[in-house]
């Protein structure tokens, strides 16, 4: 399980450059490869 508490904005909309997503969805992704690799 992954939370982003950074998502590239901040409340009021502005940019923050600081996005967590990006990274949760690489791992995301990896993990997904992976079941689908080893299910039998």
């Amino acid at each position: 399980m992954a939370i982003a508490e950074y998502i590239g904005y901040d409340a009021t909309g502005r940019n923050t450059n600081n996005n967590e997503l990006v990274e949760i969805g690489k791992e995301l992704s990896k993990f997904i490869e992976h079941i689908n690799e080893t299910e039998d």
